[in-house]
């Protein structure tokens, strides 16, 4: 589970240092989240 923890953890470095520089605020997870369902939302395919 640790190797999990490690990956999650390097990810989530790269997104906070990503949107740090572009947007010099803090992303907030709820702010991610909203975005990350509209885009689901907006590419969403059925399949049978």
């Amino acid at each position: 589970m640790s190797v999990l923890r490690a990956i999650e953890s390097k990810i989530e470095g790269l997104f906070e240092g990503v949107f740090g520089r572009a947007f010099r605020t803090h992303v907030q997870p709820i702010e991610l989240a909203r975005k990350l369902v509209k885009e689901m939302d907006d590419h969403r395919t059925v399949s049978v």
